[in-house]
């Protein structure tokens, strides 16, 4: 058996793993589930540059092998236990649906006791308002009123992924088999069910308009084309606004994709696709400024794998000092913005392609953001899969230490990640950054 077929039937690890501990003691299952993680990713980065190599026979068989085994992942992983996010989905969701303003009233407000449901004693933070864009909202409620359900929702994220997987495949094969394969999106959408998963598909379907047809990471090294041939203007055109509204609407960062469209595009087409992707915004739930500060709220109070605003608060302390600045949240958003705008600046100055743009905004925004999850990695994967030997791949496997703070939170009911693990997480990818940012200046010189 070849090295790539042993590599495919290793991610089936973790799926089994997941499975076979789902009944064991909370550390003890998530400790196993850590390994196997690991033991899949590390099987995923030996499969990933080779998914689409060899003959056509060949490779057409190594393709549907490879599919079969992201099927069989996802539905081993369908029915356990989702993430305690998705009770927050469903809450959402009956709020809307019963036309209240979840901005403004958080889970255990008394204005919204009588929403109250089974479900409700398993809402995560229920003393903070809602944190999601309208749009997101808004489809929480369409679920809700089809079917009020933990696995109606959970079904929901997981078409979301499948739809990721059929919008890479017209791109390539190989891009969607790496995509469909790999351990992180698995635990992310399949396991856990996060709404980012929206955020992902519309993350693709920019990359779909932007890629020809049949890019790869063989390809990675030569010129990439901003557009493909295959979908005529309109057609793009409307498949790159809906992609970013679909990115906007499931997380305020996917405004960032735009960026990715631009050199395509004339400046008056970007904000045409742009302003239809914000119009839902305002038209399927309330928005207006108190919206806004349920999520600058919590990123303030709660901070994890925040290793970019230690660095930015050590920056401030002098200056805090200096100023007698008795709250340092505003200077401390100024740096932020500062080093966002400093990431963008980077990330355009070599014109990159679209799969480019995408890993190095939405990779840079991950080492600034004071929280950052495990499954906000996966915003990374369309555009490392269409790149199989970016540094960014690293991260699938460094984000596995993530999981410490839940293995903390099944020991103690604490919920808490330890510094070191920001460390842990960040710093090999910033060496492998380092390392190829070296080796690609001294080749071309």
């Amino acid at each position: 058996m070849s090295l790539v077929a042993v590599s495919a039937w290793l991610i089936l690890l973790y799926p089994l793993a997941a499975t076979l501990t789902a009944g064991l003691p909370g550390e003890l299952a998530i400790r196993i589930q850590q390994a196997a993680l690991f033991a899949s990713t590390l099987a995923w980065l030996a499969l990933a540059p080779n998914a689409d190599q060899g003959a056509d026979h060949h490779r057409r068989g190594k393709l549907a092998t490879m599919l079969v085994i992201a099927i069989l992942a996802r539905l081993l992983l369908l029915p356990l236990a989702p993430s305690d996010d998705l009770y927050r989905y469903l809450w959402e969701g009956r709020v809307v649906a019963a036309g209240q303003d979840p901005y403004r009233w958080p889970p255990d407000s008394p204005q919204l006791e009588p929403l109250r449901d089974a479900n409700w004693p398993h809402i995560n933070h229920p003393d903070h308002a809602a944190i999601y864009p309208p749009l997101e909202l808004w489809l929480f409620s369409c679920v809700v009123r089809l079917s009020a359900t933990v696995a109606a929702m959970k079904l929901f994220v997981v078409l979301a992924d499948v739809a990721t997987i059929c919008v890479l495949w017209r791109i390539g094969r190989g891009a969607a088999t790496r995509y469909a394969l790999c351990p992180l999106v698995l635990r992310s959408f399949a396991h856990e069910a996060h709404l980012d998963a929206l955020l992902v598909l519309g993350l693709a379907m920019i990359l779909w308009v932007q890629q020809p047809r049949g890019a790869s990471a063989l390809a990675a090294a030569a010129p990439v084309a901003t557009s493909s041939p295959r979908i005529g203007a309109w057609r793009g055109f409307a498949i790159a606004a809906l992609g970013l509204a679909l990115a906007i609407g499931a997380k305020w960062v996917g405004g960032l994709a735009v960026l990715a469209i631009r050199r395509s595009w004339s400046p008056l087409s970007l904000v045409v696709a742009l302003a239809i992707a914000i119009a839902p915004l305002a038209t399927f739930a309330p928005l207006d400024t108190h919206a806004f500060s349920p999520l600058l709220n919590f990123a303030t109070e709660f901070r994890t794998l925040d290793l970019g605003q230690r660095w930015i608060d050590t920056l401030l302390a002098p200056l805090s000092a200096a100023l007698s600045l008795a709250d340092p949240r505003a200077g401390r958003l100024a740096m932020t913005a500062l080093a966002l705008a400093v990431i963008v600046g980077l990330s355009l100055r070599d014109k990159p392609d679209a799969a480019a743009m995408q890993r190095r905004l939405f990779g840079g925004l991950l080492l600034i953001l004071p929280t950052v999850h495990f499954w906000y990695a996966a915003w990374l994967v369309p555009g490392i899969a269409l790149a199989a030997s970016s540094p960014w791949r690293w991260l699938m496997l460094s984000m596995i230490f993530a999981l410490e703070a839940d293995a903390i939170r099944a020991a103690t009911g604490e919920w808490r990640q330890p510094i070191w693990v920001s460390y842990a997480v960040f710093v090999p990818v910033l060496i492998a950054l380092a390392f190829a940012r070296f080796r690609g200046s001294a080749n071309r010189q």
